[in-house]
C-alpha cells in the first residue's frame, strides 16, 4: 500500500490546475493570493529541499515556477566578476527556444540595471517594446521572442549572485502575487545556494582530508625516494586540481626538477635545472624558515629574469611553493602550477600543499636514516666477516699449535721415560753409596717434574680438543695420597716443610685413579712450591648426608689476594709475571685440575685470606665410601 500524497503535493497539484493560464489567451493568470500563495510557496520550497545538489535545486525551482506561473521560459542567470554571466538553469514550455548556457554581454547590461538589482529591486515588464529598455538589451530579448518578463535578484550575503527570470513570449501583465512569489522563491534560493556552498566546502574539506590521509599513508609505506616524490606530486595535483606539481631538489649549485605530475597539453619541466644565480641566499633563507610563496597572477608581480624564464618555459600563470625540510635542512621545494590562467590560492590549498611538503620531509628523513642504517649494517656485516675470518684463522692456528704441542709432547716423553728408566737402574746399583743415591734421586725428581710438565701440556691440548676419557674405579684414597706425597718428600725436606697426611685408611672414592693422581700431584706440588716455611696438610673428610668426599690441601705459603682467585683456574695464568719467573711452571696445573675434577662430577675451589696468609684448595668428589 502506497502512502497518500502530502498536503504540499495536493496544494501543488491544485495550483497547477487552476493557476496555469490558457496559453491561447492573453488574459492574465488567476491571482495567487493570501494563504493559498503561502501554501504554494511551501510546496515549492519542499520540492527544492528534496535534494542537496545545487544544480538539482535550481532546476527544480525553475521547472515548478514555469508550471505554476504558466510562463514560456523560466531561467536562472549567474553573474561573474565582470558583470557578464550565463544561463545556468532553464525550464521551457512547448515550442519555446532554449537559452541554456547563453553568455550575456556586459554591453547589454548597463550599470543602471546592475544598480537596480544590487539594491534588491524587482522588475516586472508587461511589454518590452514600451519599457524604455536599452536597445542592445531589447535586441537580445527579441532574438529569443521574449515580450514580457519578471526579473528578481538572487543574493549571497550582500553580493548580487544572479537573477531569477520568468519570460513570456506575448504581452502579459504580471500580478503582485506573482512577483512576490518569485521574490520569495529567490530568497529561498539564496539560502539553498548558501547551504549548497557550505555543503560543497564540507565535502571538499572531507575529500582533501581523505586525500591527505591517503598521501600520508602512502608516503609512510615506502622509503624509496622516487616513489615518495612521485606519490607527492601525483596526489597533490589531483587534490589541488592544478595543471602541474613538481618537486625541486635544491643544492648550493642550483636546483633541479626531480619529480613531476603534469596535465595533458602542458610542457614537462622534469630534469630542468637552473644555476646558483636563481638560488640566492635570501631565497634559500626564505624557504628554510618554513615560509610559503603564493602568486595568483604572474603578470602582476616583478620577478627576476631567471625566474621569469623558467616560468615562461612551463607556461605558468600562477604558482604556490612550499618548502621541503628534512632533518632541519632545506631539502628542496614542492610547487603547484596553474597554467590556464590566474588563480586565487585559498588557505585550504596552502595548508594541503604545506602538509604534503612536511610529510615528504619526514619520509625523506626516514629514508635517509634507513640508508644510514643499511650502510652501518653493511659495514657491520663486513666487520663481522673479517672477525669470522680472523676467528677461523685463530682457530686454525690454535689447532696447529695443539697438534704441534701434542706431537712435541709425545716426542719429549719418549726420551724422558728412557732417561728416567736409566737413572732408576743406575740408582738401584748405588744403594751402598749415599751421595750418589741422593744425586740420582734429585735427578730423577727433576726428570719426573719435567715429565709432569710435558704431560700437562699434552693434557691441555686434549682438553681443548674435547672431553678426556674418564675411567671410573674404586680408589683407595689413603694409598693414593701417600703415593703422591712421597714424590715431594725430598723437596719438602730440603725446604724444612712438614708434609702432613690426614686421610682415614678406610676411605675410598669412585673416580679415575690416574686422573685423580694427576690432580693431587698438581695441587700438592703447587702447595710445596709456594711454601717456604711451615707445613702442607692433606686431609679428607666424607660427608654422610651427601656421600661426597671433601679433600683439602692447605699450606702456609705466600697466599693469594682475593681479587686474583678467579684467574688461577685459567690456562697459562699465574698471579703475576714475577711469580712465573721466580717459581717457574706453565700455569696449566690448576686449569687442568679443574677440567679433570669437573669431568669426574666434582668441584674444585681455592681460598686465601690474602698475601702471606697461605692457601687452601678444596676438592669435592661424589660417591665417597668406606673401604670394605
Amino acid at each position: 500500500m502506497h502512502p497518500g500524497p502530502s498536503e504540499a503535493e495536493i496544494i501543488g497539484e491544485s495550483a497547477l490546475r487552476y493557476a496555469v493560464p490558457d496559453q491561447s489567451s492573453s488574459s492574465p493568470a488567476p491571482v495567487l493570493a493570501g494563504s493559498y500563495r503561502e501554501r504554494l510557496l511551501n510546496y515549492l520550497v519542499a520540492r527544492m529541499r528534496s535534494s542537496l545538489e545545487l544544480q538539482t535545486i535550481l532546476d527544480t525551482a525553475v521547472q515548478e515556477l514555469c508550471s505554476v506561473l504558466g510562463a514560456d521560459r523560466t531561467v536562472i542567470y549567474r553573474f561573474d566578476k565582470g558583470w557578464r554571466g550565463q544561463v545556468i538553469s532553464e525550464a521551457l514550455s512547448e515550442n519555446t527556444t532554449s537559452v541554456l548556457g547563453r553568455i550575456g554581454s556586459d554591453n547589454c547590461f548597463p550599470q543602471e540595471y546592475a544598480w537596480r538589482y544590487r539594491n534588491g529591486r524587482v522588475r516586472a515588464i508587461a511589454d518590452i517594446q514600451d519599457a524604455g529598455l536599452d536597445p542592445c538589451h531589447v535586441d537580445f530579448l527579441n532574438q529569443h521572442h521574449i515580450r514580457a518578463n519578471v526579473v528578481v535578484p538572487i543574493f549571497q550575503g550582500s553580493a548580487l549572485w544572479g537573477l531569477l527570470v520568468a519570460h513570456q513570449c506575448h504581452v502579459r501583465q504580471w500580478s503582485t502575487d506573482e512577483t512576490e512569489l518569485l521574490s520569495a522563491v529567490a530568497e529561498h534560493l539564496s539560502v539553498a545556494i548558501r547551504q549548497a556552498y557550505l555543503l560543497k566546502q564540507v565535502r571538499r574539506q572531507a575529500e582533501r582530508e581523505q586525500l591527505l590521509l591517503d598521501i600520508t599513508q602512502q608516503l609512510r609505506s615506502t622509503l624509496d625516494l622516487e616513489t615518495i616524490l612521485s606519490t607527492a606530486t601525483v596526489r597533490s595535483r589531483t587534490a589541488l586540481r592544478v595543471d602541474r606539481v613538481v618537486a625541486y631538489r635544491l643544492k648550493a649549485s642550483g636546483g633541479t626538477c626531480c619529480s613531476e605530475s603534469v596535465g595533458v597539453g602542458y610542457p614537462s619541466l622534469l630534469h630542468q635545472s637552473y644555476g646558483p644565480e636563481c638560488v640566492p641566499e635570501a631565497y634559500l633563507e626564505f624557504y628554510w624558515s618554513g615560509r610559503v610563496k603564493a602568486i595568483s597572477d604572474l603578470a602582476a608581480v616583478d620577478l627576476s629574469p631567471c625566474h621569469m624564464q623558467m616560468l615562461d618555459i612551463g607556461q605558468i600563470r600562477a604558482f604556490l611553493v612550499v618548502p621541503v625540510l628534512s632533518g632541519g635542512k632545506l631539502w628542496g621545494l614542492l610547487a603547484a602550477h596553474q597554467c590556464d590562467g590566474p588563480r586565487d590560492w585559498q588557505e585550504e590549498d596552502i595548508t594541503l600543499l604545506k602538509t604534503v611538503g612536511e610529510q615528504v620531509g619526514i619520509a625523506l628523513e626516514h629514508a635517509e636514516l634507513l640508508s644510514q642504517s643499511l650502510g652501518h649494517q653493511v659495514l657491520l656485516e663486513e666487520q663481522n666477516a673479517e672477525l669470522q675470518k680472523a676467528r677461523l684463522a685463530a682457530e686454525e692456528s690454535s689447532r696447529l699449535k695443539s697438534e704441534f704441542l701434542t706431537t712435541i709432547s709425545h716426542e719429549l716423553r719418549t726420551p724422558l721415560n728412557g732417561i728416567i728408566g736409566t737413572m732408576e737402574l743406575v740408582r738401584s746399583e748405588c744403594e751402598d753409596n749415599p751421595d750418589q743415591w741422593d744425586l740420582l734421586t734429585m735427578g730423577l725428581s727433576s726428570a719426573d717434574e719435567l715429565l709432569r710438565l710435558v704431560s700437562n701440556i699434552l693434557d691441555m691440548s686434549k682438553i681443548e680438543s674435547g672431553p678426556i676419557g674418564i675411567t671410573y674405579e674404586r680408589v683407595d684414597l689413603e694409598r693414593l695420597v701417600k703415593e703422591v706425597v712421597a714424590l715431594f718428600e725430598i723437596q719438602a725436606r730440603q725446604k724444612s716443610i712438614k708434609l702432613i697426611v690426614d686421610v682415614p685408611s678406610i676411605l675410598s672414592v669412585h673416580a679415575d685413579e690416574q686422573r685423580l693422581h694427576q690432580v693431587l700431584t698438581n695441587v700438592i706440588g703447587n702447595a710445596i712450591k709456594f711454601t717456604h716455611t711451615g707445613h702442607v696438610i692433606v686431609r679428607a673428610m666424607p660427608c654422610a648426608q651427601t656421600r661426597h668426599l671433601n679433600l683439602e690441601i692447605q699450606d702456609t705459603g705466600i697466599g693469594i689476594a682475593p681479587e686474583h682467585h678467579s684467574q688461577l683456574f685459567q690456562p697459562f695464568v699465574q698471579v703475576d709475571g714475577s711469580s712465573k719467573r721466580r717459581y717457574g711452571g706453565t700455569g696449566l696445573g690448576l686449569a687442568i685440575s679443574k677440567e679433570l675434577i669437573e669431568q669426574m662430577g666434582g668441584q674444585i675451589q681455592l681460598s686465601s685470606l690474602g698475601e702471606g696468609q697461605g692457601t687452601c684448595v678444596s676438592i669435592v668428589l661424589p660417591e665417597a665410601a668406606a673401604r670394605g
